[in-house]
């Protein structure tokens, strides 16, 4: 669950969402947030304080996503608690993550996909009538990795 955005973010698109996480700190943040959201608008958001993998069942989820640590421990488990049709989505942290989690979804699912995802701050400068809008020149950033795969 994390800080419980990603629940909250699917939540918001329709969708009925369970999330877990077993560190007590972040499970108590995720609680509070997803709270918090709650009562902004109805939404659909169970949160559990164990590992996910209490959660699943055969042909169970349309849509796992996982943040932890050893991913590619979960993801045989995984591709058996999605229906057909359902996608596994992967963060990973570091690149070092990418050949073992790579390794482990190529052997059961298809439409996989890595993409880099990076966040940098862009500004916005007025030189007499002109306008220029670039990214920061100095940037601290830190990348991610997020790994698609699908149940067919």
């Amino acid at each position: 669950a994390g800080s419980g955005f990603n629940a909250i973010y699917l939540a918001n698109l329709g969708r009925e969402v369970l999330t877990a996480e077993k560190d007590k700190k972040f499970f108590a943040l995720a609680q509070k947030n997803i709270s918090l959201a709650k009562e902004a608008a109805p939404l659909k958001i169970e949160i559990k304080n164990f590992s996910i993998e209490k959660s699943f069942k055969k042909d169970y989820f349309d849509l796992i996503s996982l943040d932890l640590q050893s991913a590619e421990k979960l993801v045989k488990k995984s591709f058996s608690s999605l229906k057909a049709g359902g996608w596994l989505a992967v963060y990973a942290l570091q690149s070092e993550d990418l050949p073992r989690v790579s390794a482990a979804m190529k052997k059961t699912f298809g439409n996989f996909k890595i993409i880099e995802v990076l966040q940098r701050e862009w500004q916005s400068q007025h030189f007499g009538k002109k306008t220029f809008t670039r990214p920061k020149t100095w940037m601290m950033g830190h990348s991610g990795f997020l790994i698609f795969g699908r149940k067919h």
